[in-house]
């Protein structure tokens, strides 16, 4: 399954009115990708907020609201701080999963740390506990993990038809060594109440992309009536191809 004939709402989270640089170049790279390039039906949602746990109820109570008559079939969630290639999402459309993500790096100078788990970006639960999963112990095609990261996500509009408002909550999870306070993040509830419904959370490690968090980085304030004019004139620059991890 293929982007093509796929009707998207690519609904962008931002915390503050800063994009990193890089970021914003991505976005708009993958918005004229997909809308442009790919002709598909797509459309660009902007929220701004320093609760997470608000500002992911409201994208997808927006997302649900939208064109009742011929809704959207997917939604894909993108933060400000993600570094990705333009044709991601249209490799995660070819899995055709329910809610599936790409490989993302941890934090720590933007790079993938060999050595230190990755969570929640790909985890597995038991009792109730995160438990990591190591990038080098990864396997090269898509597997099925209990959570993702909400960093870069594409989810299908039947999900959450079948969810209850709030989609997301904070949740206890009794380890406090992968959080400051052993709570975790909207992501990981909503995966788990995904699960408990019959869906599957699926990680596509072919595709990976950097996730720079807090980093001092170049930022470009970022006036969202503007993105779809300068998506128009954008000539994108000649990215390499997708090299898996």
């Amino acid at each position: 399954m293929k982007l093509e004939n796929k009707s998207l709402v690519i609904s962008v989270g931002i915390y503050g009115d800063k994009f990193q640089i890089d970021s914003l170049e991505s976005l708009i790279k993958t918005y004229e990708y997909c809308k442009y390039a790919k002709k598909n039906d797509t459309v660009l949602s902007v929220f701004r907020s320093s609760n997470v746990y608000g500002l992911r109820n409201n994208q997808f109570k927006t997302f649900m609201a939208m064109r009742p008559q011929n809704p959207y079939r997917s939604l894909c969630i993108v933060d400000n701080d993600m570094i990705y290639d333009y044709r991601t999402i249209e490799r995660l459309f070819e899995q055709d999963k329910d809610i599936i993500a790409p490989l993302m790096t941890n934090k720590k100078d933007s790079l993938i740390d060999w050595e230190r788990p990755i969570i929640p970006m790909c985890a597995k639960v038991k009792n109730g506990v995160l438990t990591g999963v190591k990038p080098h112990e990864l396997p090269n095609e898509p597997f099925q993990v209990d959570t993702v990261g909400f960093g870069f996500v594409l989810i299908k509009r039947r999900v959450l038809e079948a969810m209850k408002w709030p989609y997301v909550q904070g949740v206890i999870t009794g380890d406090a060594s992968f959080s400051d306070n052993g709570v975790c993040g909207e992501d990981f509830y909503f995966c788990l109440e995904a699960k408990k419904l019959g869906f599957e959370i699926w990680v596509d490690p072919t595709v990976n992309i950097m996730h720079f968090g807090g980093c001092p980085y170049g930022t470009f304030n970022f006036i969202s009536a503007n993105i779809e004019e300068s998506a128009k004139r954008y000539e994108p620059k000649s990215v390499p191809e997708l090299q898996p991890v």
